[in-house]
């Protein structure tokens, strides 16, 4: 994973952490040609405990992404820009509006594999915990995953 800041180019930039794993990019993509992205926003909708956790993690996401702005920065977009600072405050994982909304599966892995507290990226790490990329040894990240697999499975 990559952090990325929360402006490109002097705008809003909604992916904070970039998932750089190419098999796992190859993986969430294959989840989200299935239909997963609409699958969790159902049940986000029909879960109410689901719902919720989500909820917190978009704005946690967000909090986290607006406390990368420096004063000066915050300052600069509240004169020039308040747009711009409003997106950064608000929008959740992947840069979604909605607030039990899903957007972008490979944003809520990676948010989760470094700490954050989203039920989609839990789900969907609960779904490719048996890849085989984990056996690959030309990975540079192999022994990390493998101790992220065994972890998460309880061993």
């Amino acid at each position: 994973m990559i952090m990325c800041y929360p402006l490109n180019k002097g705008r809003p930039f909604p992916t904070l952490y970039w998932l750089t794993c190419p098999y796992l990019n190859k993986h969430v993509g294959e989840l989200e040609s299935k239909g997963k992205i609409e699958e969790f926003g159902r049940l986000a909708l029909h879960d109410s405990d689901f719902g919720e956790e989500l909820r917190q993690a978009h704005r946690e996401y967000a909090s986290e992404r607006f406390s990368l702005l420096g004063v000066g920065v915050r300052k600069h977009l509240e004169e020039r820009f308040p747009s711009y600072l409003e997106v950064i405050r608000s929008r959740g994982i992947g840069g979604v509006v909605e607030s039990c909304g899903v957007k972008c599966l490979h944003a809520h892995l990676a948010y989760y594999l470094v700490g954050g507290r989203t039920p989609v990226g839990r789900a969907v790490v609960n779904l490719l915990l048996g890849l085989e990329c984990l056996d690959m040894p030309k990975c540079a990240v192999i022994e990390f995953c493998k101790r992220f697999r065994d972890h998460n499975k309880g061993g």
